[in-house]
């Protein structure tokens, strides 16, 4: 299985790139997928991982790891959730 990344910029303001994602499985880093473009206010797109994920954990994607986008809303760059085979 392949991670998908679905980004959405809820904010006003344009997130100036390169928008950096971290994948993580059990904790440990899988990818960085990378944005090189801006993300417009209010605007969304799909990644796709290309590491293949297996077995049972916990995968999580967070958004600008290095907190290098200024944002209003600094809890909002990160999920995890529980994935089996």
């Amino acid at each position: 299985m392949l991670t998908i990344v679905s980004l959405v910029n809820a904010g006003n303001d344009t997130a100036n790139g390169p928008i950096i994602v971290l994948i993580l499985f059990e904790g440990l880093e899988l990818e960085r997928l990378s944005v090189p473009k801006p993300l417009g206010a209010q605007a969304a797109l799909t990644l796709a991982g290309s590491v293949p994920v297996g077995g049972a954990g916990q995968l999580s994607a967070i958004v600008d790891p290095a907190n290098t986008i200024a944002e209003a809303n600094e809890a909002n760059n990160s999920i995890t959730v529980s994935i089996t085979p």
